[in-house]
């Protein structure tokens, strides 16, 4: 009964900025929208940006997946990223805490909990992320 009220509060949570992301892109010009991320050059930084992240807040890291998607006469670049991790629920939100604060062009796209049972404090988390960057030029 607990999670099941925590995974209502973070669906509402996440449609919330979710609509208030949506919101900001569309009110900002293109330009102004670009100059806050970084380029796409930087994106193995960021990557290991998120493995330190996740290391910081104690969760186990597997292979994570990655591809890159541009999408052509936008001047942005795509990576999606999946993350599966292993810890705790608290781990879990401090990873994506402190993802998001050092990464403006990241947006969180999907998560799913599983726990092998209600006694169990360690969970399997599956992130989809995706890390908008700028293309170069």
């Amino acid at each position: 009964q607990p999670q099941a009220e925590d995974n209502r509060r973070l669906q509402a949570e996440w449609q919330a900025l979710s609509q208030d992301a949506q919101a900001r892109v569309a009110e900002a010009r293109p330009n102004e929208a670009l100059q806050g991320l970084a380029p796409t050059t930087m994106a193995p930084e960021a990557i290991a940006r998120l493995f330190a992240a996740a290391d910081s807040a104690g969760l186990l890291l597997s292979q994570g997946e990655y591809r890159q998607v541009s999408e052509k006469g936008s001047g942005l670049s795509q990576y999606q990223i999946t993350l599966p991790l292993t810890g705790s629920y608290p781990a879990v939100r401090a990873f994506l805490n402190e993802a998001m604060d050092r990464e403006p062009g990241l947006a969180l796209v999907g998560l799913k909990l599983t726990r092998a049972s209600v006694t169990q404090s360690e969970l399997d988390a599956r992130l989809q992320l995706i890390l908008y960057l700028r293309e170069a030029g």
